[in-house]
């Protein structure tokens, strides 16, 4: 089983979840993953800050936005769909474990609560936008074996799962 944390806070009370912990962006600033991903060069740069010396999981970066943490990274990414972490995570780990239950934690979609506030927010309109891409994209992809766990997403396409 796969433990998937995006972005939204309601992630935050489930990071002590059994099965790979795989973390976007900056939720490693809130649990240690098993398995980091990140798109943008300011994570990499932040991640080379907090930690001082390379980090014992997995980093995983898209192939030009490894920031400071660029030496450090286990593997690179780069796929000629989607612009969006979680999309890209969702296909990577589709890629690499390909039978496994993926849990969603966090795809809140509220557009103004994330635990990675750490990136400068657009205003709301632009935000919901975004978020409408996104979810444009999500759609696009297999949804076997991908749960949402947030009964409040305002993404709909992964069915949610109660309990595992």
């Amino acid at each position: 089983m796969i433990n998937l944390y995006c972005g939204g806070r309601s992630s935050l009370k489930h990071f002590d979840k059994e099965g790979l912990k795989v973390v976007l962006n900056f939720g490693f600033l809130h649990s240690v993953p098993d398995i980091l991903f990140w798109g943008d060069e300011i994570v990499g740069d932040r991640v080379f800050e907090y930690y001082k010396e390379k980090p014992n999981f997995k980093l995983v970066a898209l192939r030009r936005n490894g920031g400071k943490a660029k030496d450090w990274v286990d593997e690179w990414y780069a796929y000629d769909f989607g612009v969006f972490t979680t999309v890209w995570a969702l296909m990577w780990l589709r890629e690499r474990y390909p039978n496994e239950k993926i849990l969603v934690y966090g795809l809140d979609g509220d557009g103004i609560s994330y635990y990675d506030g750490v990136i400068e927010q657009p205003e709301l309109r632009e935000r919901i936008r975004r978020l409408n891409v996104c979810y444009s994209q999500l759609d696009q992809l297999p949804k076997d074996n991908v749960f949402n766990m947030n009964p409040n997403s305002l993404y709909k396409g992964f069915p949610y799962l109660d309990s595992v």
